[in-house]
């Protein structure tokens, strides 16, 4: 199980590093879902160049028009948490998000399904 998303991707990605697109480094990277997700974005926000390091790995770097999307992206996502975070102190959000964290990270260690998670849907499906 691995969740990537665009946002994701362009959240971690550094104007100097860039991120790192290798299996098990950065980011956690299971590197089919990984693959999958770069083949959906469009090709003129996200430049790939060879990792000095490693000849078997890519950085990936964010493009102009990347960051100008991300640059009116980021007060809406900012505005839509503190929606869903409203009447919840600090110490409640910190928490929140440590154990969302802590259930992405227990997800991330399972295998993935042969039906892509279709099984339990179809089992919450007929309840």
């Amino acid at each position: 199980f691995a969740p990537y998303s665009a946002w994701e991707l362009f959240s971690a990605a550094t104007p100097e590093r860039g991120v790192l697109y290798a299996p098990g480094q950065e980011l956690e990277l299971e590197i089919e879902p990984f693959r999958s997700l770069l083949f959906t974005i469009d090709a003129d926000l996200v430049e790939r160049r060879p990792d000095p390091a490693d000849r078997r790995a890519w950085r990936l770097f964010l493009t102009d028009k990347a960051h100008g999307l991300l640059d009116r992206l980021r007060p809406l996502a900012e505005q839509m948490l503190n929606e869903a975070f409203d009447g919840l102190d600090q110490s409640e959000r910190h928490n929140l998000m440590t154990m969302l964290d802590r259930v992405r990270q227990n997800l991330s260690r399972r295998p993935a399904s042969p039906g892509g998670g279709l099984e339990a849907e179809k089992a919450l499906a007929h309840g």
